[in-house]
This record gives C-alpha cells, sequence and structure tokens, in this order.
C-alpha cells in the first residue's frame, strides 16, 4: 500500500490518520499511519490532480463513507480546490462518520442532517441520510465517489444511486466495486441479487468510460474477489469543461 501511495505521491509526509475512536496502526516519526488511510490518500491524490486539470474549485459527494476516512484525506490533501464535501449514507453508518469526522476537521465544519448551512460558509461536509442524495441539485456535483459498496447492494438500490448520479454528476463519476454475484433472501420469501461493478454503467449517451483497471488496493483473503476502478466523464459541454 505504501508503494502504491509513493507513485502517485512520491513525498507523502503530509498523510496521517487522525487520532479518533482509538484507532490502530503504525507511528511513523510523529505520525500515526493506518493501512487503509494509504488507500484512501491514493484515491484522493489522483481524482484531485484529475479535478485541478479541469476546475479550480469542486464540490464532491461520497456514497457510503463508512468512518469517513476517505473524506478526510479528500479534504486534508485538497484544501486548495475542495469547495463543499457531502457524504450520503445509512444513517446509522452517517453517525460514524459525523463522530469521525467532527474530531478529524472539528465539529464547526460539519453539517448533519437537519443543520445544513449552519455552520455556512465555513462548513465543508454535509453528512446526510441515503435518500437525501435526491435533494442534490441537477449537475452540482463535481466528482461523485463510491468505494465497494454499490456491488454490496440490492439491485434496486444500486440502480436508484445510479439514476441519481446521472443527474447531478457534472464532471466525474468513480468507483471501485467487485464481480461477485450475491442472493439476498428477504423477509417475506422473495430474493434479489446485487449489482456487479461491471453494471454500474451510467447512460453512454451522457457519460463516456475513461479508465477500466483491476483494483490497485487489495489484501491477500481477498485476492479471489475481482473488482476494478472505473472512472467517467460527462460527455456534454455544458458541465463546465
Amino acid at each position: 500500500y505504501r508503494d502504491l501511495l509513493a507513485e502517485v505521491r512520491p513525498d507523502w509526509s503530509d498523510v496521517e490518520s487522525p487520532c479518533v475512536g482509538n484507532p490502530h496502526g503504525v507511528w511513523i516519526e510523529d505520525r500515526l499511519l493506518q493501512v487503509e488511510t494509504l488507500r484512501f490518500a491514493h484515491h484522493a491524490t489522483v481524482l484531485l490532480d484529475h479535478l485541478r486539470s479541469r476546475a479550480h474549485s469542486a464540490s464532491l459527494l461520497e456514497i457510503g463513507a463508512g468512518m469517513g476516512g476517505q473524506a478526510i484525506q479528500f479534504l486534508k490533501l485538497g484544501s486548495d480546490i475542495v469547495s463543499h464535501y457531502s457524504i450520503v449514507d445509512l444513517p446509522e453508518v452517517g453517525c460514524l462518520s459525523a463522530y469521525c469526522l467532527m474530531g478529524a476537521i472539528g465539529e464547526d465544519r460539519v453539517n448533519l442532517f437537519g443543520e445544513e448551512g449552519r455552520h455556512a460558509p465555513d462548513a465543508r461536509v454535509d453528512v446526510l441520510p441515503h435518500w437525501r442524495i435526491s435533494d442534490t441539485a441537477d449537475n452540482d456535483i463535481d466528482l461523485v465517489f463510491n468505494a465497494y459498496s454499490f456491488s454490496e447492494m440490492d439491485s434496486v438500490s444500486a440502480d436508484f444511486y445510479l439514476r441519481e448520479i446521472e443527474r447531478i454528476c457534472r464532471r466525474s463519476f468513480f468507483h471501485v466495486n467487485h464481480e461477485t454475484r450475491f442472493e439476498y433472501h428477504q423477509p417475506d420469501g422473495t430474493t434479489s441479487k446485487n449489482r456487479l461493478g461491471s453494471e454500474m454503467v451510467p447512460d453512454p449517451t451522457k457519460f463516456a468510460l475513461i479508465q477500466r483497471t483491476p483494483r490497485r488496493f487489495v489484501r491477500n483473503e481477498l485476492r479471489q474477489n475481482k473488482a476494478f476502478e472505473y472512472l467517467y466523464e460527462r460527455r456534454t459541454q455544458t458541465a463546465g469543461f
């Protein structure tokens, strides 16, 4: 993980894990580093460079942020370009994201559900329940990001997000997801299946596939679970390129 990060960020002395929630990791000089932080910093470095080549400021939206580690790296490494960051997730998970973000970047920079704009203009992050993605304005987000959760969802949920992404994303859509098919058994006896990463394809008349590569970050026990990274760009010039 360290070597992969160093390929895109030779000087990664500014990368560290926040000491929030009793984390475990490795001390390097005066920094704590968790292994996943290196992955988060890699994604942030590559995608922020991509955005800098197209805009002076950018709004980001992450679907499924977990503990907020990816958001923290985007915000810290992209302080020169990230104008606003939104997280949409299951409410229970959003509580974890909000706790970690408040500890890492300060409570006055995080808005919770129902507090949007409470700290404006200083607040940089809104942590919202998943259904609030539908309140996002058309073509309002420069980068939509997802890692590993689309292919874990019921296909109905994944399709809902894909439709919303097509509507709100004005520049770039990046996701990394696996190719393993799951079947979910519902309490009422019905079954449903997930969407594979290769099936999370936005409308080709609106988006072009720029890059598809095997995922770079994978632990030994996950090597049989094939996954890819995808980068799509909106085709229309009205996106502001």
